[in-house]
């Protein structure tokens, strides 16, 4: 899955999910072109980018064919409650885990970026697709309920 299709498929299921109170389109310019900011039940908010590896032999100026397999098995959606302290790691599992649970034929597997085998230093999460492409969405901004303006990019707190 491409990013401009990743970015609407996913907004279309966030939107969707009961921990989430809004969904939009975000992005910064060309330096990251492709985001979402979710607005979770407790006010917080949260920017992923959305980066893309595509899969072999896949080139961008030609028609995208999606290959479609089972979906993966549906996987607990953690609570993310409505108070302050929401740990980041928290809502990547939750995120990855409403995406996983979509029943699109074209995931094959999600994952929060904490809790891969060598977990990256920074918050987000990960698809990977039956065609063998990739999907990188990692946290570039997260503002505490009631935060106007958010700080540097990936300078983020432990949780919100």
């Amino acid at each position: 899955m491409r990013p401009e299709r990743f970015r609407d498929f996913a907004l279309e299921i966030y939107g969707r999910a009961p921990g989430i109170t809004a969904v939009e389109s975000w992005s910064e310019g060309t330096e990251r072109p492709f985001g979402i900011e979710v607005t979770l039940a407790s006010g917080a908010r949260v920017r992923h980018a959305i980066t893309a590896q595509a899969a072999e032999g896949d080139r961008y100026d030609e028609p995208e064919k999606p290959v479609e397999k089972d979906p993966p098995a549906e996987i607990p959606v953690p609570e993310l409650g409505t108070g302050r302290g929401i740990p980041l790691v928290d809502i990547e599992r939750y995120l990855a885990a409403v995406l996983n649970n979509s029943g699109s034929p074209e995931i094959e597997r999600t994952y929060s970026y904490r809790d891969r085998e060598q977990p990256s230093m920074t918050s987000g999460i990960g698809l990977v697709f039956h065609s063998g492409a990739r999907i990188f969405a990692p946290f570039v901004h997260v503002m505490r309920a009631g935060e106007r303006t958010p700080g540097r990019p990936y300078d983020l707190p432990s949780e919100v």
